[in-house]
């Protein structure tokens, strides 16, 4: 069965200098037929006069069922995009977390994998804003 998570991307309004972008992390053991992920994350957020006006991120292998952390869109709504708020922004996705320990990973490193992986996909997407 394969899961779906659709993370919305409102088009952007042409007469502001809103930005918008994102970025898909993949953690697995190694590449193969079947290519399993240990935890995935994909991030979009929009950057407004370099405020974060909204974001989103979405979490997959973390859960029973993949989903959007809340916590984490609320940790980034309003600040500008420093290094500390997006520590935050992982701290709170992988606090919302319920992963499993399987022969992939254990819970308590999945969890971690998350807070890393967040903020990483989080810096990307600031990046491609910039850019």
């Amino acid at each position: 069965m394969v899961s779906v998570v659709e993370v919305p991307v409102e088009p952007l309004d042409p007469t502001t200098a809103a930005r918008a972008a994102g970025a898909f992390f993949k953690l697995r053991r190694h590449q193969s037929s079947v290519d399993i992920a240990t935890v995935n994350v994909a991030t979009v957020l929009y950057l407004d006069g370099g405020v974060i006006t909204d974001a989103r991120v979405a979490l997959g292998a973390v859960a029973e069922v993949p989903f959007v952390s809340e916590a984490a869109a609320a940790a980034l709504a309003g600040h500008e995009p420093l290094d500390e708020v997006l520590r935050a922004a992982g701290a709170a996705a992988a606090a919302e977390t319920r992963p499993i320990s399987d022969i992939r990973a254990s819970a308590e490193y999945r969890r971690e994998m998350t807070a890393v992986l967040v903020r990483r996909a989080l810096e990307e997407a600031v990046r491609r804003c910039r850019a």
